[in-house]
């Protein structure tokens, strides 16, 4: 016979939920970023073992390498930073969107999440731009480094 629990316990931490396809997105480029960093250490060390650098103490080359390699990853850490952002951005809007159309006055402030929801729409285009210019200096950068060698 089956008894029942005389406590049982529910919460939201307990749904079990598929993350939004903005985040399975941004998790595959999370992936591609991870790849690329261990695709320009191995470049690097393929050169000069991470303790053996004393071989390499004069060459341009290597000097050359690894600047690329560092320009590189400063470029794909700027981005991650963007990616992030503009995802933020749009989640707390989509948020504030979803409560608004609920009416969800007796918890939010209603004007509260409009001016949120309004800077949050602000901080998304203007996040938007910022990645469309990080990607053309990215693409100039690049044309110079290749230029350069």
């Amino acid at each position: 016979m089956l008894q029942e629990s005389a406590s049982t316990e529910w919460g939201p931490v307990h749904i079990l939920r598929n993350p939004p396809i903005a985040w399975r997105l941004y998790q595959f480029f999370l992936l591609v970023v991870c790849l690329v960093t261990v695709v320009r250490l191995l470049s690097v060390w393929r050169t000069a073992l991470p303790f053996r650098l004393s071989k390499q103490l004069g060459n341009p080359a290597f000097i050359k390498t690894i600047e690329r390699s560092r320009n590189s990853l400063k470029q794909w850490i700027f981005c991650t930073f963007l990616v992030w952002a503009l995802l933020a951005s749009t989640s707390v809007y989509n948020i504030c969107e979803n409560q608004l159309s609920r009416y969800n006055i007796r918890i939010w402030n209603p004007w509260a999440l409009l001016t949120l929801a309004d800077n949050a729409n602000i901080l998304t285009e203007t996040l938007a731009v910022i990645c469309f210019v990080f990607v053309v200096r990215w693409h100039l950068v690049t044309r110079i480094e290749y230029l350069n060698k």
